[in-house]
């Protein structure tokens, strides 16, 4: 068990730092802070929770201040729920982000994330419980209000 968990701990480190070496826009040796991520972001993520399918999608507000908040449908297993997002968010000037909500259940969820393409979008990996394996993607929403009018 141990040689399996570190042949995949190995094979994960070996992925990222493929991924970051083959120039992928992750910004290393950026200057980001909290009003890198400002506005609206449409999110998906997918994974496992309690050994059931999960998946949710949709949309985080940042402030630039620190305050996140949104809103998401999830599904796990069969059952499908609404759920209201409020929380916090600290942005480090390496572009790496650490988000904390409350689920209003008493349980925080932390996640930690990697900011991309200038803050346009960040990758997300839940972070607060072995019973919930989950990563996701996040991209801020673009609108025309010019296109919308015509």
């Amino acid at each position: 068990m141990k040689r399996q968990m570190s042949a995949l701990t190995t094979a994960a480190f070996l992925a990222m730092a493929g991924v970051l070496v083959s120039g992928t826009n992750v910004q290393a040796s950026a200057r980001c802070s909290n009003v890198t991520l400002h506005g609206r972001y449409s999110f998906r993520a997918t994974g496992t929770a309690f050994g059931n399918p999960f998946a949710n999608v949709g949309v985080f507000h940042f402030d630039g201040n620190g305050h996140v908040n949104g809103f998401a449908t999830v599904k796990v297993d069969d059952v499908v729920f609404q759920t209201v997002i409020d929380g916090t968010y600290s942005v480090t000037p390496d572009c790496f982000m650490q988000t904390s909500f409350n689920e209003g259940n008493g349980i925080i969820d932390t996640d930690d994330n990697a900011i991309f393409e200038d803050g346009n979008g960040f990758y997300i990996l839940n972070t607060n419980s072995v019973a919930l394996v989950v990563s996701g993607e996040a991209r801020r929403q673009t609108l025309d209000l010019d296109r919308l009018d015509r």
